[in-house]
């Protein structure tokens, strides 16, 4: 009861089962004490345990790893005096982190700016993004305001992308051999969706396909929905699959791995 009024919390806690599932196969097969503690101090710093999170009663981890009691019990008190838990009789075990320290997961290593804690520069591969350019994005928003006052006269939604871009893209390919007229053109919002609207039109229940090898996890998925059979391609140009059994569509990436 907060000031007068009762607040309801949220009982974050992870199973013994679940934590035994996230433990090194060596931890598992062999449970230690000191061996246990570092799994899950390492699980607390990587993010894979968040933090204030209530940990297993050591009965019931001990049971799920296979081990003593006692063994659990060495493995917290290690926790507790490396300060990674802290225990209060009646709450139970719950994870912190000790004073200096910080978790070690992608939202951590990068600062603002594109720079890591230590300030030197930095590119995050958990985004497939840049920043701009410096200069270019300044130039873009001024060209931009002086047609805000044309665009402000239209609905401002345009599902196939827009107009402009449409012709310049249709330009693009027009100048490259290909004639194209901006009806032609859609722009999706990313390479994700444009997969997912191809393989929406060109795939039935059931129809073979050739995702990209070696396989990326986003585009394989797209191409195991039910629409989609996807096919195992031994190669970047996998000939032989696309001959037989003939799949309605393949994805293939030139070049691979060079």
């Amino acid at each position: 009861m907060v000031n007068g009024r009762v607040v309801q919390t949220v009982d974050r806690t992870i199973g013994s089962r679940q934590l035994a599932a996230l433990l090194p196969a060596e931890v598992r097969a062999r449970p230690g004490y000191r061996s246990l503690a570092d799994a899950v101090r390492t699980l607390i710093l990587d993010g894979r345990i968040a933090l204030h999170v209530r940990l297993p009663a050591e009965r019931e981890l001990a049971e799920a790893v296979g081990a003593g009691r006692a063994t659990v019990t060495g493995a917290y008190a290690l926790l507790r005096e490396s300060g990674y838990v802290r225990s209060r009789r009646g709450s139970g075990t719950w994870t912190e982190l000790p004073d200096g320290h910080r978790p070690v997961g992608a939202h951590a290593l990068l600062g603002t700016g594109g720079h890591s804690a230590d300030g030197a520069p930095a590119i995050d591969l958990a985004i497939a993004a840049m920043s701009a350019p410096d200069g270019i994005l300044a130039d873009a928003l001024a060209r931009a305001a002086q047609r805000l006052p044309e665009a402000a006269r239209t609905p401002g939604y345009h599902p196939f992308g827009l107009p402009d871009l449409r012709s310049a893209v249709a330009d693009r390919f027009t100048r490259r051999g290909l004639p194209t007229r901006p009806e032609q053109i859609l722009v999706t919002s990313g390479a994700q969706q444009a997969l997912t609207l191809v393989v929406s039109l060109l795939c039935r229940a059931g129809t073979a396909s050739s995702p990209r090898t070696p396989p990326t996890p986003t585009p394989s998925t797209r191409c195991a929905t039910p629409a989609c059979a996807p096919l195992p391609s031994p190669s970047p140009t996998p000939a032989g699959t696309w001959r037989s059994p003939s799949p309605r569509c393949a994805r293939p990436c030139p070049g691979w791995p060079t």
